[in-house]
């Protein structure tokens, strides 16, 4: 029988999962984007895998525990998930010590994902199980790195100013999350992320999305009324949180009233919409019974201040009582200041009046200015009690027949008025359950919200979604460079399983990167369920996004190193499903190596793996001396350029190989002389029409100049060595 381990971890944005079955003998590692460990995400991942049981440290141990009793969970130390330890036995363990095939096969700058595995792995060693393969596979959605999402700018964290002085937060720069963000509420912020980071990997998701835009879409009177009414709503999952371990604060119940009311507005709204999209009709189901009730305790009961909550009155008949009386107490103590001010005639003081202190109950307190300040204070009837810098407190017969009478009334209205709010805040407690349902939905619903603003601000269309690998685009567009400049040129694409290799090749600065990320922002979007920017998208399924852009620096190994890491994790791990999107690779090393193993690359993808694959390079060489041919899987392409006494930058991709060489058009772009732009092309005719003589020629001259050269540096006669120079160039 079947049996399925796995092992979690969880920090505060993903959850991490390692996973072993007995029937292949295999690891595969996955991750979910989770802000909240929370019940419906443990029931999606039993549902989703089985497991027999999930090993897991000791501090998340307790929360698996508390949201589903049901799992057999081994609780180890959480030592045996630190990173070093982890990463030496899967090296040990699962690649035989040997390193680089390590190194090649997993990602270890992902130390989240290691430890997790070689938590697995030091269980699996103890029960006596073999691991034969570790592998990268989301069940949960199209599985994408880190690097691919910072490559393509789906999000990017700028640090905010606040975290040089180390506090604060990283706040959201200049990417798709940012130019998607048209949230009304802090939930719906959240979620709107989360849903960015979880593109979808599976057709029936993709489409349910897509409808729920092109619903709103076709709704704009509902989507503008939705979003007015959401910006009074307030986060009801942190408010509930505040009333739970009684850290509520006046705002909160001004929030909670507002946020509750505009939930009943939305509900009503969506009367008008029978038969609409899974969220608005969820929202309409949710019973509105016990919020109704409590927003008429909120608005009938209470008094929402600043400062704290009050009770009115006509709800308590002690605590009207109190109030009542505590009323005609302050008339009455605005007449006795009167008498005692009457009586203290002789003292100069700059104010008096009679109070009520906590310890002390009511007592005279008599300001003065500093040069006024008395240095004996004597009168009748007037028990001194203490002072403190600019005022002196007594105790006289008037306070005391306050205190006998009165006694304590501020007090007891407020915990008259406590008592009433306590059990006002039980209720509210009580509904946990349903406004946490209420956030969600609220929050599912802002960001749909928020991608159908940014489609329709964007003029983006629906993708035709199909369960091949195919991706046809026209006129498709990189919404963030479009910002930037005056006039965007868009720009086809045409793959599919028969013809999945595509390279393109051109100059430097001739847009070949922008439209590999074009391409690749274009895919990502529809797997959200997004529109996307193009006239025409038809994109198939994929199960993974790898990207071999520019490399980020590491301590550890080189960055051309790092760049065939990075090639070699990718191709370890895709499949006929996946995409992968390869930038200027082989050019981080010399150009003649750089050169044949781009070459070698391209042919082994052609004839080893079926995965849809876009590269770029700027490597001439592989296509003049056929060292990669075109055929029905691969097909040549270039970024279109013009001629005249410059060249001119189009920005189109067209089928073929450039006109022009490539690195004498930079070198004219750049402005470097028009000799050594000559010389260069009459270097390049030589070789290309086979003259070495005429290339030996000037070799040979080169070769009597440094010998002349090196006369003179060894001392030899100066007038002598110029003789010599001049006969040269003479001849």
């Amino acid at each position: 029988m079947s049996e399925i381990f796995i092992s979690l971890k969880h920090d505060s944005k993903k959850l991490y999962l390692a996973k072993y079955s007995t029937d292949h003998g295999k690891i595969e590692l996955s991750s979910l984007f989770m802000p909240v460990f929370n019940k419906p995400s443990i029931e999606h991942l039993i549902f989703l895998h089985s497991p027999t049981l999930i090993i897991v440290s000791a501090g998340i141990s307790e929360t698996i525990k508390k949201l589903s009793e049901d799992i057999k969970t081994v609780v180890v130390p959480i030592s045996e998930f630190a990173y070093d330890i982890c990463k030496d036995l899967i090296i040990k363990k699962c690649f035989s010590g040997n390193e680089f095939l390590a190194i090649t096969s997993l990602d270890f700058s992902c130390k989240e994902f290691i430890s997790c595995c070689g938590a697995l792995v030091k269980f699996l060693e103890s029960s006596h199980m073999k691991v034969y393969e570790i592998k990268y596979i989301n069940a949960f959605c199209m599985g994408v790195d880190f690097k691919t999402l910072q490559c393509l700018q789906i999000i990017k964290e700028d640090p905010h100013p606040s975290l040089i002085k180390g506090s604060g937060r990283s706040k959201e720069g200049f990417s798709m999350l940012a130019l998607m963000d048209n949230t009304c509420t802090p939930q719906g912020k959240r979620k709107l992320k989360e849903l960015l980071l979880q593109p979808f990997r599976y057709k029936d998701d993709i489409e349910d999305r897509l409808d729920s835009i092109t619903y709103l879409i076709s709704n704009p009177s509902l989507v503008l009324d939705l979003c007015n009414t959401l910006r009074s709503f307030s986060d009801l999952e942190i408010i509930l949180k505040k009333y739970k371990e009684n850290r509520e604060t006046a705002s909160d119940w001004i929030k909670l009233l507002s946020s509750l009311k505009s939930f009943l507005q939305v509900q009503e709204r969506l009367e008008n919409y029978p038969n609409s999209i899974l969220i608005l009709e969820s929202i309409a189901k949710i019973d509105s019974y016990h919020i109704v009730n409590i927003i008429k305790v909120l608005e009938n009961c209470l008094i929402l201040e600043k400062d704290r909550p009050h009770v009115q009155r006509g709800v308590n008949e002690e605590l009207d009582y109190y109030q009542k009386t505590y009323e005609e107490v302050e008339k009455f103590l605005q007449q006795l200041i009167e008498i005692e001010k009457k009586e203290l005639t002789s003292l100069k003081y700059s104010n008096l009046t009679i109070l009520y202190l906590h310890g002390f109950g009511y007592v005279v307190e008599i300001l003065f200015k500093e040069s006024d300040f008395p240095e004996k204070f004597e009168a009748e009837n007037y028990s001194f009690q203490f002072a403190t810098e600019d005022c002196l407190y007594f105790k006289t017969l008037r306070t005391a027949v306050l205190d006998e009478k009165f006694g304590d009334l501020e007090n007891k209205i407020r915990d008259a008025e406590n008592s009433i709010i306590i059990r006002i805040e039980e209720q509210i407690i009580s509904q946990d359950e349903t406004f946490s349902l209420i956030s969600q939905s609220i929050a599912t619903l802002d960001s749909l919200l928020s991608i159908t603003q940014f489609a329709e601000n964007f003029k983006l269309v629906r993708p035709i979604i199909s369960e091949t690998t195919n991706i046809q685009v026209v006129n498709g567009r990189h919404l963030l460079v479009e910002i930037c400049v005056d006039n965007f040129i868009p720009n086809d694409c045409a793959l599919d399983f028969e013809h999945r290799i595509g390279v393109i090749t051109g100059p430097n600065f001739s847009g070949k990167s922008v439209y590999l990320k074009t391409i690749g922002l274009i895919v990502y979007l529809s797997h959200i369920g997004c529109y996307v920017p193009a006239e025409y998208a038809e994109i198939g399924v994929f199960d993974q996004l790898f990207s071999r852009m520019h490399s980020s620096e590491s301590h550890n190994i080189s960055s051309f190193a790092e760049e065939l890491t990075q090639l070699s994790i990718a191709l370890n791990n895709c499949t006929e499903k996946s995409l992968i999107l390869i930038d200027e690779f082989g050019k981080g090393t010399s150009p003649v190596d750089g050169i044949c193993l781009f070459s070698s690359l391209v042919a082994e993808i052609e004839e080893d793996f079926k995965v849809t694959v876009l590269l770029t390079t700027h490597f001439e060489e592989v296509f003049n001396y056929c060292m990669i041919k075109e055929s029905n899987i691969v097909k040549f392409y270039t970024m279109q350029m013009a001629f005249s006494d410059d060249p001119v930058y189009l920005y189109k991709l067209i089928r073929g190989l450039p006109s022009e060489s490539s690195g004498i058009i930079c070198a004219k772009w750049a402005g470097i002389a028009d000799d050594v732009i000559d010389r260069a092309l009459e270097i390049k005719g030589n070789l290309k029409n086979g003259d070495f003589d005429a290339l030996n020629f000037a070799r040979g001259i080169w070769e009597k100049v440094f010998e002349i050269l090196k006369e003179f540096e060894e001392g030899e006669d100066c007038e002598e060595v110029f003789d010599k120079l001049i006969e040269i160039i003479k001849s």
